[in-house]
């Protein structure tokens, strides 16, 4: 007959613990951090899963963050919020690339920043990094889904390409700044819920080719001088299509071959003096507004519009002429009714 032995240890406070009864261990916190690293480091593919980190991936020059697919292999950042990025991509990364992951905010709190490019904390400034590619890569969560450059820094990086990208539910989904930072080119952009989907602040040469965007405030928002761009692009449910927020020469913006659906306001496209406008074909559902000029600057408002083949419905094309030079030339346009039939010409 077997017997089973009460043995017992004394605690410091009243009451025995049995040898042989299971005490409840706190379930460890799954941190794959290192093990994220390793791949960087050794230049390996992420496999499919979902992997939860709290510390910061680096990813140093020459090497590349690479996982099987957005829809395949899930990167849930749990840790505190970093400004400088819970993916960094550190001064002298060139030819850096990112592809094939999703990256989440695991509660969404639109805080901190998913990746960040462009910045430094050595005293150093100027181009930090550049002449990269981010591919198939989905964001959500942060209050700055990617972010390139650093206005306090003055730091910058240049000469990316972002394919197949999407933000979601962040305050911005891509943010470029400092006048440096240039040659941007998004292809197939897609946007949901957030409250900027691209935004410059003045930096240049930024251009968006395809997607679409859903519950976004400002699709495409302009600070700086210099050329932008964006075509074949679909918005619904959003406010502006394209924003300009800084009057001065040498800003050209491109519209070319985009729809709206009804949005949140009621200007598809706002612009400001010392602004060459081309708005190409495109059917759009709010105003086109060009104002003359901000208040609290000395550039009076001077431009040029080019309005050729743009549609509208319900909705008027607005220009104030009466207080700049703005050259303003409407050709093949045409007004519509919601049911689709035209209104008018001009």
């Amino acid at each position: 007959m077997l017997y089973r032995i009460g043995l017992f240890i004394s605690c410091m406070t009243a009451g025995y613990i049995f040898a042989d009864q299971v005490v409840p261990q706190p379930r460890p916190v799954s941190d794959d951090t290192v093990r994220l690293q390793a791949f960087i480091d050794n230049d390996q593919v992420i496999p499919a899963g979902t992997y939860k980190f709290c510390g910061q991936l680096t990813i140093p020059a020459g090497k590349s963050l690479v996982g099987v697919g957005a829809n395949r292999c899930t990167l849930v950042y749990t840790g505190s919020p970093k400004d400088e990025g819970c993916i960094l991509i550190p001064s002298g990364s060139w030819g850096f690339a990112l592809r094939g992951i999703s990256l989440n905010e695991q509660t969404n709190s639109r805080t901190g920043t998913g990746i960040r490019s462009g910045s430094t904390n050595i005293g150093a400034f100027g181009t930090q990094s550049g002449s990269g590619r981010i591919d198939d890569v989905w964001i959500s969560g942060f209050q700055y889904g990617a972010r390139f450059g650093d206005m306090t820094l003055n730091t910058s990086s240049s000469e990316v390409t972002l394919t197949n990208v999407k933000a979601a539910e962040c305050d911005v989904g891509f943010r470029i700044e400092t006048q440096n930072s240039l040659d941007y080119t998004f292809t197939q952009l897609l946007l949901g819920n957030c409250r900027v989907g691209v935004e410059t602040y003045m930096a240049g040469c930024v251009h968006i080719i395809g997607g679409s965007a859903s519950v976004v405030d400002t699709v495409f928002s302009i600070t700086g001088a210099g050329t932008y761009s964006i075509r074949n692009f679909r918005a619904e449910v959003c406010g502006y299509l394209v924003l300009q927020g800084f009057t001065q020469a040498r800003v050209s913006i491109t519209v070319d071959s985009c729809e709206t659906s009804a949005g949140k306001g009621k200007a598809d496209v706002f612009v400001r003096g010392g602004v060459s406008l081309m708005m190409r074909n495109g059917i759009y559902a709010g105003f086109i507004q060009y104002e003359p000029s901000i208040p609290d600057l000395v550039v009076l408002g001077y431009g040029t519009i080019l309005l050729d083949g743009v549609a509208t419905f319900d909705k008027k094309i607005y220009v104030e002429t009466s207080k700049s030079n703005v050259y303003l030339k409407i050709r093949d346009c045409v007004q519509l009714h919601s049911n689709g039939n035209v209104i008018r010409r001009f």
